[in-house]
């Protein structure tokens, strides 16, 4: 047969190309048994994995004949410690969208599923993790089958909202990049102060997480640097220069900083708590990191404080009025940038460079408006700034010579002659050689400072030619003055007096003030005044160090003092004039007022009142008490008052939010697991937890609590089963296996024998360094962080949690009576059951308040626990097939681990979220999913039975149900070779298929089937009585799948396989 004649051919044909052996297992079933059921994100369940015996004892020789027994888990959300992708060598798991194969060892393996924090988000989430058990064998032919053990086991985990939120983030530290070679900048008052070259990467900063709950935080963290700008307006503005996020890992976020940061300056810097109002910002702190230019220069920059100046007569240099003006030139400065255009001189004002030499520079003009000899400058070694030489000075313009024409700019640039190589030459620098200039004498009015948005006459503005001789009749047009603030203002000259008047807003302390005309026309002029001053305060506001404004300020909770504390900073107010100038002096004083506290001045200016914007200053702190008759919780509103005659308003609101108070201290014991009915020779996890009143773990260094074995079952029964198993066994040694029969119908009291279990505490310690380097962490201070979750997780005996990222896992036996401190609150146990049925129990107690304890009981069993039986309704809905014979519902195997395979029209092959399932019955059995056999001799009666979960997406649609089987002789045993291959319909119908044609397939049904939301559908495929002849020593093996309307197939590559014996 042609098997490859369409993509569907091929891929069942492929799924047929391995031989079938069975190996000799005891193992015919799995249990799994979970600690916890539910969790928050960033924590683990731990899975039990138990192959059983027929007689439902732990299998401890199921691979003693050659198999190796797996078992494989499915999580759709959890992330699985331990095990191996590959089914073909399977390591064994540990307790810590994934799947994993983990391996048996005498008939017990453990598995660990992490929950990262960031599968949830407000709302809780589940999880269905499928375990089921399989057996790795080889065929005669030498090659490998995987045959499914007993049914798949779906575990729901649902995930709740992770570890508590910090109250606040703090930066703690910066690391510069190793190649920085320079110091540790450490946290100072006021705020972290950090460092760094441009273009480093590897700097580190450390935020710290403040949880008030004591509750590690596990949280996304956001860093942002953010730099002062103006917007295409000219209005100030703040701009995010670089940002980044990590995970909380032991209460911090380490954040490496890359190479983007380029450009030199001070920036804050803000760590925020994603999709919270949570962040670093305080009205005391203000974080920063500064950015140095490199050390090696890159180009040139000219710059003047002129862009007109005007060419001087022959007469006109002179020192008196209006002389000196027209002579004033521009002062031009240089300086040496670094490879990303940076200042070199900020930050750096001594070792700028890493030239060793002076560097010459020499000046050209290409339009040869100045003289090239005008300017000569050099820029000594280590510097750069330029400073002249050779007799020059630093001004262009000051002297006739300097200039050669005018009416016209220039495109002069700096370029170094010697001392230097690979710097770029300058910028071309324009300025404009006017024929007159400008002039200004300072008003008598304006000897003195004037009030910022006062209106006063400022200066008289004339009119010079080149050679200083005053214009008196022309009138300059509008003059703008711009102040030492950056305030322009545009005047018109009175022309009668020649007085412009000046109207300033915003403060300055500078008395330099330029004058030009807006035209264009004349030589700019310095001119000295006075300063502007802020003029009456108007308002007042609360502010944190970035300048944004304070509504809402969070509390902090005093353990000494059992109260809730809101503190604000006499630093923190800003008092403005109506044009936004702040005000520093005589600012008055402020009150705090709030009827639900009780108000303390800690430093203020004085005992009952503090100064706005007073540096450093003290802080008043406003308390809430959580108990007595004053006792307050939930939101406040704050009131400062204030005193100064003028503000608009003499008070400002302040709301804070209290919390409702939390009693302290150890209220109960829990522990977690999902049955307290245990295998024989069983070994599972059991999760303790010390918890508050609120559910949340207690933890204390000096937290200590006992344990205790068989406590709830009296000491003399413990000590009497132990007696009593040594004789038991001799005996049953002894005797015959009619004996052993009756011993187990006639003896009530072997099932009550009291047991002693054998317990071990899993231990997590943290790693060493080169442990931390191998999981893809940073090792530092002792302490293991930013590590892998991925590469951690798959290290055996590690295991990752979102508080204290890797960790290494030991076990350490505990013995009845022992002293456990529970430090994080939480402990977990491995547990054995050993080798005989019985029951034991083990007590959790707190060493000093014995009355709260936990007490779990366990039955140890060699009888598989049944679950109770379904209806036929809730059979259905679950995809399991009705028996109407036996009013029974038969659970349908889960055998697929990777969803149903979709093959296109186009022939096209992709994976899909399909589950399709199947198996066989034999004789009214259990349903087997793979491997069952019956022999031809004893004319069995099997069933094929099929379960869709059809793909969500395909809801609504009317398809066709396929189902396709293979008919294929064993050669060895018949002599007869090839396969053939049947389309099947209900009622036993079997049609010959050639494979030339997937649209040949007929549909299983007359109609077709209309998906609904969240329905299976069970396909009863065939059933009937199977006898030699017409049948043969073979297998056969059935696909079921379904077909939409355009041609697409969708269907699961692994068979439901019988196999016929003679």
């Amino acid at each position: 047969m042609n098997v490859k004649k369409t993509a569907l051919a091929t891929a069942i044909a492929l799924t047929m190309a391995g031989g079938s052996a069975w190996a000799d297992t005891s193992t015919v079933k799995g249990q799994f048994i979970l600690d916890k059921t539910e969790v928050k994100g960033g924590e683990t369940v731990n899975l039990a994995l138990l192959g059983l015996t027929n007689s439902g004892e732990v299998d401890r020789f199921g691979e003693s004949q050659g198999s190796t027994i797996m078992a494989v888990v499915n999580t759709i959300k959890g992330k699985i410690q331990g095990g191996d992708i590959n089914p073909s060598n399977p390591d064994k798991g540990y307790f810590a969208s994934d799947v994993k194969y983990v391996r048996l060892q005498q008939g017990v393996g453990r598995v660990s599923i992490y929950y990262p924090n960031d599968i949830v988000g407000s709302e809780e989430t589940t999880d269905t993790v499928t375990v089921y058990l399989q057996e790795k064998t080889y065929t005669d032919k030498g090659g490998v089958e995987y045959n499914l053990i007993g049914q798949a086991v779906d575990k729901t985990i649902t995930i709740k909202a992770g570890i508590s939120a910090p109250a606040a983030l703090q930066f703690i530290s910066f690391e510069p990049a190793p190649a920085e070679n320079k110091p540790n900048i450490n946290r100072l008052s006021g705020g972290l102060k950090a460092r760094m070259t441009a273009g480093y990467e590897g700097g580190q900063l450390r935020v710290r997480g403040l949880a008030q709950s004591g509750l590690r935080a596990a949280n996304i963290i956001k860093l942002e640097v953010i730099g002062n700008t103006l917007s295409a307006e000219g209005k100030p503005e703040k701009k995010v220069i670089y940002q980044d996020t990590q995970r909380m890992v032991q209460d911090e976020a380490i954040f490496t900083l890359t190479s983007e940061i380029t450009k030199a300056g001070t920036y804050d810097m803000i760590a925020s708590l994603e999709g919270t109002d949570v962040n670093s910002l305080t009205m005391v702190s203000h974080d920063t990191l500064t950015v140095l230019p490199t050390l090696k220069p890159a180009a040139l920059k000219l710059s003047a404080d002129k862009v007109r100046i005007t060419k001087p007569g022959a007469n006109a240099c002179k020192s008196t009025f209006p002389h000196n003006q027209v002579c004033q030139g521009a002062k031009i400065t240089l300086k040496l940038l670094d490879e990303y255009g940076n200042d070199m001189e900020f930050g750096n004002p001594t070792t700028s460079t890493d030239v060793e030499k002076d560097l010459i520079v020499s000046f050209t003009d290409a339009r040869k408006v100045v003289n090239n000899n005008a300017l000569k400058f050099r820029i000594p070694a280590y510097s750069s700034v330029g400073v002249p030489r050779d007799g020059t000075d630093e001004y262009l313009g000051n002297q006739a010579i300097e200039i050669i024409d005018k009416n016209k700019t220039t495109s002069l640039v700096a370029k170094v002659e010697s001392g230097g190589s690979g710097i770029t030459n300058s910028n071309a620098l324009v300025i404009k050689v006017a024929e007159n200039s400008l002039t200004a004498e300072t008003h008598e009015d304006f000897s003195g400072p004037q009030l910022a948005g006062s209106e006063f006459k400022a200066f008289y503005i004339k009119i010079a030619n080149a050679d200083g001789v005053p214009d008196t009749t022309t009138n300059p047009g509008t003059i703008d003055i711009k102040s030492g603030a950056n305030d322009t203002v545009p005047v018109e000259r009175n022309p009668d007096t020649y007085i412009v008047e000046g109207f300033f807003q915003k403060a300055t302390g500078s008395k330099k003030y330029l004058l030009s005309d807006q035209a264009g026309n004349y030589g700019q002029v310095w001119v000295m005044g006075e300063p502007i001053v802020p003029a009456a305060a108007h308002l007042v506001t609360l502010r944190n160090k970035i300048g944004e404004d304070i509504t809402f300020i969070n509390t902090i909770f005093n353990k000494e003092h059992k109260q809730y504390v809101t503190s604000i900073a006499e630093n923190a107010f800003r008092m403005v004039d109506a044009y936004g100038n702040a005000i520093t002096e005589n600012v008055g004083d402020f009150q705090v007022k709030s009827s639900a506290a009780t108000i303390t001045y800690v430093n203020t200016a004085g005992g009952s009142h503090g100064e706005p914007g007073r540096s450093p200053g003290g802080v008043v702190e406003v308390r809430y008490d959580t108990v007595g008759s004053k006792a307050f919780a939930g939101e406040d509103t704050i009131t400062v008052t204030f005193n100064k005659p003028a503000l608009s308003s003499k008070s400002i609101m302040v709301k804070t939010m209290v919390p409702t108070a939390v009693a302290e201290g150890l209220d109960r014991i829990t522990s977690y697991i999902d049955t307290n009915d245990l295998p024989v020779n069983s070994e599972v996890a059991l999760k303790v937890e010390t918890l508050d009143q609120q559910g949340n773990l207690f933890m204390h260094d000096n937290l200590v609590v006992t344990v205790t074995f068989n406590e709830e079952l009296g000491d003399d029964g413990a000590a009497e089963g132990e007696e009593g198993s040594e004789d038991g066994a001799a005996e049953g040694e002894e005797g015959s296996e009619d004996g052993a029969a009756e011993g187990e119908e006639g003896s009530e009291d072997v099932k009550e024998v009291v047991i002693v279990p054998t317990v071990y505490e899993l231990i997590e310690y943290a790693l060493t360094s080169g442990q931390c380097r191998n999981v893809g962490g940073t090792y530092e201070n002792e302490k293991c962080s930013d590590t892998n979750a991925d590469r951690c997780i798959n290290n055996i005996g590690y295991i990752f949690t979102e508080a204290q990222g890797c960790l290494r896992q030991e076990e350490k036996t505990v013995a009845s009576g022992g002293r456990l401190t529970f430090k994080t609150g939480s402990k977990l146990f491995v547990v054995e059951a050993g080798p005989r049925a019985g029951k034991f129990s083990l007590t959790f107690k707190d060493a000093n308040k014995p009355d709260i304890k936990e007490t779990r009981i366990f039955n140890v069993t060699n009888e598989i626990i049944v679950a109770p039986g379904k209806t036929e309704d809730e059979c259905r809905k679950e995809g399991n097939l009705w028996m109407d014979e036996d009013k029974a519902c038969k659970p349908m195997p889960d055998r697929s681990t990777g969803g149903a395979f979709v093959i296109g029209a186009d022939g096209s092959q992709k994976s899909s979220n399909v589950r399709i399932t199947g198996g066989t019955s034999i004789e009214g059995g259990d349903i087997a999913g793979s491997g069952a056999a019956a022999n031809l001799s004893d004319t069995p009666e099997i069933r094929f039975v099929g379960n869709i979960k059809f793909d969500p997406d395909h809801e609504g649609k009317k398809v066709d149900i396929i189902a396709v089987a293979l008919y294929q002789p064993n050669p060895f045993l018949t002599g007869i070779g090839g396969g053939v291959y049947f389309s099947l319909q209900e009622g036993g119908i079997a049609v010959y298929w050639n494979l030339t044609d997937v649209a040949d397939i007929e549909s299983f049904y007359d109609d077709k089937h209309t998906i609904v939301k969240d329905e299976p559908k069970v396909v009863e495929i065939f059933k009937g009585k199977f006898k030699n002849p017409p049948f043969v020593a073979s297998t056969l093996d059935v696909w079921l799948g379904y077909r939409l309307d355009d041609g697409t197939i969708i269907f699961n590559p692994q068979s439901i396989q019988v196999t016929l014996l003679p």
